[in-house]
């Protein structure tokens, strides 16, 4: 029997199949064979290093459907993977360890299931009528705050594909820097957002805007022209992103469409919860929100703009302008159709607005608001090109930003590459950055188990050595370490960045070194990489702007290994 094949009953079994390896931190491929065994996989690479996959660490993510690639996934939210191109090598896993054949699909089983359930189906008609008109929306409010963010950015993302798609978006690259401070100022006070919020303008003449799970909102020009300030779409942003927040978006889809969300789960049909994407972002633009809905986020937008310092007057003016003038145009309706600005809630948000302390920020001070009515024009819409494609030159820095920004090394970062980023910033953006005291390092910040520090325990440490400093609102501490670190509140394995409270943040430089990883020293490539999340939290915390989707933006996000890292560009 030639080596790799062994006899199982009457039929002839592989235990080695050809595939390739994803190390999960970079998009390298490595040719890899792969031994199936009783417990887990041995993978030898064709660099010749030898990796175990016990069968408890291992999930399936590709290889359900016929002619489909098997993938398979170890590790957290940079995984590493194997990619098997044969289906056949899944049963002949399920052979040599029939105890765990659950974990890995099959498709014979599939077949069956999707007979069983759809009789089933027809079985419960009854009792899926009862349970869509009383139960699902129960359901939905119930599992709303659990859906992962993960899941409901893969469904914003669906939804802004549909609604807004490159070609309809506005992208004049100085005006969407004007509306991404507005957002930056609302979001500044917010503690820990787990959503990365992003606006998108459509090239539309319906006065009309709405939020996507996930932190997206897509903003029509008919609406943004109707705006007479910053003020006013300042309201109406800080509306439609409390509508992310308390995630009434994520929970009205869930209730439109549950049962096509279940049949999926339940006949193991996992792009069928994908395909709900499209679905939903058709619902969306006819969803209407309930009167507690509305009220909620009506109330809370107000409280996120004098929690920003930003005049509410603004809010309440545009609100009551689009109810007195609804019956012009059919634009016009269709906001109010979709957000019902009534006199009694215009009263109730004048009523708060009243026992409110007076704004202390005034929105974009220098500049003429009737200038982002031009977003779209002169060729303002993006355009088909490659996500990795580079602007041919970089777009200028906002004219002022929020703080003074300070570096504090933490341990023994070291001082040549203060000094570099010192320089860096003086020298292209005019932006004098003070290097304070090095923080020791103390065991408080050390997880000795994952032989990491904590990041969250790092910003405490450069607190407790500042205190003065950290006290002032005007001042931004960014830490410094060579240490690799992770996030304690978060899943994943490491970390590049970490940020709290608008105004603190510590950047560990120790996976953007190629020394750590056996390659030769590049201090050009280790400086750029430096320099790129510095630059991002800058811009963050310093110039209020919010992370986006473009690769050629230092401020795309999120950045989840080197490849992303090395893919962005340097400029905001």
């Amino acid at each position: 029997m030639r080596e790799g094949v062994r006899a199982h009953g009457s039929a002839l079994m592989r235990t080695e199949w050809e595939g390739s390896y994803l190390d999960g931190r970079t998009a390298a491929r490595q040719r890899a064979t792969i031994r199936v065994m009783a417990s887990g996989l041995e993978v030898t690479t064709e660099r010749g290093t030898t990796l175990w996959w016990p069968y408890g660490e291992i999930r399936q993510t590709q290889g359900f459907y016929a002619g489909e690639q098997v993938r398979l996934e170890r590790g957290g939210e940079t995984p590493e993977a194997l990619l098997v191109s044969d289906a056949a090598f899944l049963t002949d896993l399920r052979r040599v360890a029939p105890k765990v054949a659950t974990y890995f699909h099959d498709h014979a089983r599939r077949k069956m299931r999707v007979k069983l359930t759809l009789m089933a189906a027809l079985g419960a008609v009854g009792a899926a009528a009862a349970l869509y008109l009383w139960g699902i929306p129960a359901l939905a409010a119930a599992a709303a705050p659990r859906v992962p963010v993960a899941w409901e950015e893969r469904l914003g993302e669906s939804v802004v594909e549909y609604l807004a798609p490159p070609e309809k978006q506005c992208a004049d690259p100085a005006r969407v820097r004007v509306i991404g401070q507005i957002v930056a100022t609302l979001t500044a006070p917010l503690p820990n957002p787990p959503y990365t919020f992003r606006v998108m303008v459509v090239d539309d003449s319906r006065v009309n805007a709405l939020a996507a799970p996930g932190g997206y909102v897509v903003i029509f020009r008919g609406l943004l022209e109707r705006t007479r300030s910053a003020e006013e779409l300042a309201g109406v942003l800080a509306h439609e992103l409390q509508h992310i927040l308390k995630r009434h978006a994520t929970r009205a889809l869930l209730q439109h469409a549950s049962t096509g969300v279940l049949i999926a789960a339940l006949t193991g049909d996992a792009t069928g919860v994908m395909a709900y994407g499209l679905e939903s972002a058709r619902a969306l633009g006819a969803l209407r929100y309930s009167r507690e809905n509305e009220e909620e986020a009506d109330v809370e937008g107000l409280r996120m703009l004098l929690a920003a310092g930003v005049e509410p007057a603004g809010m309440i003016a545009f609100f009551d302008v689009l109810r007195k003038e609804g019956g012009e145009g059919p634009g016009l309706l269709k906001y109010l159709s979709t957000h019902p600005s009534t006199a009694e809630r215009i009263e109730t948000l004048k009523a708060l607005a009243a026992q409110a302390p007076r704004a202390t920020v005034k929105l974009l001070p220098d500049y003429d608001w009737r200038d982002i009515t031009k977003i779209c024009q002169g060729g303002g819409r993006q355009a088909a090109a490659s996500p990795r494609a580079r602007p041919a030159a970089a777009a200028p820095v906002p004219p002022r930003g929020v703080g003074r920004v300070h570096f504090v090394p933490v341990g023994e970062f070291p001082a040549a590459s203060v000094e570099h980023l010192v320089a860096h910033y003086r020298d292209r953006y005019g932006l004098a950055i003070e290097t304070l005291t090095a923080v020791p390092l103390e065991s408080a910040a050390v997880d000795l188990l994952r032989q990491q520090l904590v990041a969250e325990e790092l910003i405490v440490l450069v607190k407790r050595h500042h205190p003065r400093l950290a006290a002032d609102p005007e001042v931004i501490l960014i830490g410094l370490t060579l240490y690799d670190m992770y996030i304690r509140g978060r899943t994943w394995r490491f970390a590049f960045a970490w940020r709290e409270d608008g105004r603190f943040a510590v950047i560990s430089s120790a996976r953007m070194d190629p020394v750590n990883f056996g390659g030769p020293p590049d201090p050009d490539l280790l400086h750029t990489r430096l320099r790129k999340m510095a630059t991002k939290s800058i811009g963050i915390m310093h110039y209020r702007l919010p992370q986006s989707g473009d690769r050629s933006s230092v401020m795309y996000g999120p950045i989840l290994g080197l490849d992303d890292l090395d893919s962005v560009g340097e400029d905001f």
